[in-house]
């Protein structure tokens, strides 16, 4: 008895400050009592050993926190340190706690045995929290199967399958290897992309990785420019075109080919008649707006125009852009930030890069060549953007009287009801009164010269009096209802009807259902990032295929963190700046979404999507098998391996054919992810001072609506709550996320409908107004194009 009583007095004094968290552990030491009551008395060790090989996974995962905590001589030797640091006055560096006890110099990154730990605790979480995963069945096993295998288990030989185990496609290639890799798709991003911009590609030399940029410092590796193409297609040939033949009867001939809808016609037709125009003399310049909502075939359109050029030889003319890349990738272009040499965020926070132009000359001589810019996703280009691009132009072209340089075709498309500019006023806001005020005198204040450049834009945009728009569905054209539910919305005309159609749609037993290829589009990251695990192992059980989660590193300068802190920075998803996720599920064959703009010209940029179809190791990668089909990596790998439509024909070094490989990166995690990160961190000064390394990409089963724009989805999960649940937000979103389906049928709801806030969902007066007016010149154009074409 007396040994028990020390037992418990020891375990006491364990956990005395551990009270809150741990009231688990007292009904385990009673029953450790209980058992020392019955007969002889044993030594506690012995009872504890023997009891702890029945205790519940959550329990064993608290006792094995605990340990942790205090598991090495180091760590007490730290915490000393902090707190004679602190009794002493010392002012040389901030702490918040005993978490942060090391030296200003000093790295703290978890080993493998609290990585375990960690990714245990962050799946309960997952499962038995409040958030938009709590009652998932996939992810529910997957705990059952960590209790089960012992994962966080502090041994390092805990239970682990030897057995047959599935594989993907993994290559552990060395490191000279993956620097070739880079340097060499670095260098054909960089090659293609002056093609896309009009540059001729100069011959294939060898290239030493002294000069990729890489840091390589391996000289003697070379590698060509251009990687070998394979099964490379001949470009398209129209019979019966020539380029002598005019750019109307071109654009006719190949409208009927792809069967142009009568809007689309006129669109092209517009763009062909001013191009036929300017070889004629005229002087005019052709400002056009061609817009309309999601699936009424403006891509198609742009397609279309990119034909009529290819078949009069003339490509070399027509500059393809967007104001993101992820449009820009969609419909073979560049941003225009990078075809004018700006620099920007994007709408997902991302700052955007444009590739530095070496030669001004070179650029101008290039630009005065073309005669068609078009500039897609309108709506998302500011006034201040649209100011910049315009000067730009006229510093380009050499003319700096004439709007956009004097290019003499300008195109707009886009749909203002989808996404506004980040940080900028919209092109349909009203700035008349500051036009007014401004005059054409430039101001000298910052503010006021801001309001300048927004009130010169916006005569620009007034310029653009050609409009088309497009009002055939073409994404959602077998479905009727659909067509009348989506223009009402628009309109904002939407009845209860319609209300509690889309009510309906939400069922709570099949929400969780990803099976068929089903994907979800919601406008909060936190459910994203919890849905993704959740389709992963939904997509590995669907397919029969291994499924591994890859821990991302994480290493924190100058201090160590808490338990707390390291489960939140593991479940920290993908984020604006932060394109790397706190856990990766791979499972090969699966939708993978880039989160940066890593190759423009190779179409690796943020917001495409690929098919995973391996992934790349780095020696000494340790893999802990729970499964036949389920590995945990406790560490990021060196890359995964993409294929697309896009990357047909290559052939890298090391790669399989037919695919890129984008590498991992080390971002700094921003400061404003410190409250949820430190949440009772009572230092306004403190600093996360958090790297991570990990794959800047993310499973593409759960989309931000933003990266939903312009694809086409079959089964779909929809979050139509809007970004912030406090205030009416979201109806822009609402509108595009919904028009993303074929069918009103295939969309269902990750939360019950607000029915309340559906039916009082209007667009801002603003957009209303401008969009008035777009339809009121549109019709103005129609019958002045068909009146002389004697339609």
């Amino acid at each position: 008895m007396l040994q028990c009583q020390r037992a418990n007095l020891g375990y006491r004094r364990y956990f005395q400050n551990q009270v809150k968290r741990y009231l688990l552990l007292p009904g385990t030491l009673i029953s450790i009592y209980k058992e020392q009551m019955k007969g002889i008395i044993e030594d506690p060790v012995d009872v504890w050993e023997r009891s702890y090989i029945d205790l519940p996974g959550r329990v064993v995962a608290i006792v094995n926190n605990i340990r942790l905590l205090h598991k090495s001589a180091e760590d007490a030797k730290k915490d000393a340190k902090l707190w004679a640091s602190r009794s002493e006055g010392d002012e040389g560096y901030e702490f918040d706690g005993p978490e942060d006890g090391l030296e200003r110099e000093e790295e703290w990154h978890p080993d493998k045995t609290e990585l375990r730990h960690t990714f245990h605790d962050a799946v309960f979480s997952l499962e038995g929290g409040t958030g938009v995963t709590n009652g998932s069945l996939g992810i529910r096993e997957l705990l059952k199967t960590l209790d089960k295998t012992g994962f966080s288990s502090l041994e390092d030989d805990c239970e682990i399958r030897n057995g047959t185990v599935q594989e993907h496609t993994q290559l552990a290639l060395p490191r000279r290897d993956l620097k070739t890799i880079k340097a060499a798709q670095e260098r054909f991003h960089k090659e293609r992309m002056l093609a896309i911009e009009g540059d001729e590609a100069g011959a294939a030399p060898l290239h030493s990785g002294a000069e990729t940029g890489f840091g390589d410092n391996d000289g003697d590796t070379e590698f060509p420019v251009y990687p070998r193409m394979v099964n490379s297609e001949p470009a398209a040939t129209w019979v019966g075109i020539t380029a002598a033949d005019t750019f109307m009867r071109v654009g006719e001939i190949i409208g009927t080919e792809r069967t142009l809808n009568r809007m689309q016609a006129i669109a092209l037709g517009l763009i062909c008649e001013a191009l036929d125009g300017q070889l004629k003399g005229a002087d005019r310049q052709h400002l056009q707006y061609v817009g309309g909502g999601g699936g009424t075939g403006k891509s198609w359109l742009i397609d279309t125009l990119k034909e009529v050029f290819a078949a009069k030889r003339a490509s070399g003319r027509l500059v393809i852009t967007a104001t993101s890349g992820t449009a820009a990738a969609g419909i073979g272009g560049t941003t225009i930030h990078s075809a004018v040499g700006l620099s920007f965020r994007d709408a997902d926070g991302t700052t955007v890069e444009p590739m530095l132009c070496t030669n001004l000359e070179k650029a101008k001589q290039r630009w005065r060549r073309r005669d068609v810019l078009v500039i897609d996703e309108a709506s998302m280009l500011g006034l201040l953007t649209l100011y910049e691009v315009d000067q730009k132009l006229r510093m380009l072209r050499g003319f700096p009287e004439k709007p956009f340089g004097g290019i003499p075709v300008v195109v707009f498309t886009g749909d203002f009801l989808q996404f506004p500019p980040v940080l900028q006023r919209s092109l349909l806001s009203d700035v008349e009164r500051d036009i007014a005020v401004s005059g054409n005198v430039q101001p000298k204040t910052r503010a006021v010269e801001r309001r300048w450049k927004e009130s010169e834009a916006k005569k620009l945009w007034q310029g653009f009096t050609n409009v088309v728009m497009l009002d055939e569905q073409k994404r959602a054209e077998g479905d009727e209802y659909l067509l009348g539910f989506l223009e009402r919305l628009r309109e904002g005309r939407q009845t209860r009807e319609d209300a509690a159609k889309l009510e309906a749609q939400y069922d709570k037993e099949t929400k969780f259902d990803f099976s068929g290829g089903r994907r979800a589009v919601i406008p909060l990251n936190r459910h994203r990032w919890d849905l993704t695990l959740h389709a992963a192992l939904a997509y590995s059980e669907d397919t029969g295929r291994k499924m591994s989660i890859y821990l991302s590193k994480h290493k924190w300068e100058s201090r160590m963190p808490t338990l707390t802190e390291r489960k939140a920075a593991m479940l920290l998803g993908d984020e604006g700046k932060l394109s790397a996720a706190g856990m990766f599920p791979y499972v090969e064959g699966m939708p993978v979404v880039i989160n940066e703009n890593k190759y423009m010209g190779l179409k690796v940029v943020n917001g495409a999507e690929f098919i995973a179809k391996g992934i790349l190791h780095p020696p000494g990668l340790e893999e802990v098998v729970i499964g036949e089909r389920l590995s945990v990596f406790l560490g990021p790998p060196s890359g995964i391996i993409l294929e697309s439509e896009e990357t047909a024909g290559l052939a890298f070094p090391n790669l399989p054919p037919g695919t890129v490989m984008l590498p991992v990166a080390n971002i700094r995690v921003a400061e404003k992810h410190a409250k949820t990160l430190r949440p009772d961190s009572k230092r306004a000064n403190s600093k996360l001072g958090l790297i991570r390394t990990g794959l800047p990409c993310t499973p593409g089963f759960a989309l931000t609506d933003f990266k939903a724009q312009g694809r086409t989805l079959g089964k779909t999960l929809l979050g139509l709550y809007g970004r912030t649940a406090s205030r009416n937000t979201g109806e822009l979103e609402k509108c595009d996320a919904l028009s993303r389906v074929r069918r009103f049928e295939d969309i269902g709801l990750i939360e019950p409908l607000n029915v309340a806030q559906f039916l009082e969902a209007r667009m801002p007066e603003e957009v209303v107004k401008g969009t008035g007016r777009l339809k009121d010149l549109a019709e103005e154009t129609v019958r002045d194009f068909e009146a002389r074409q004697g339609r």
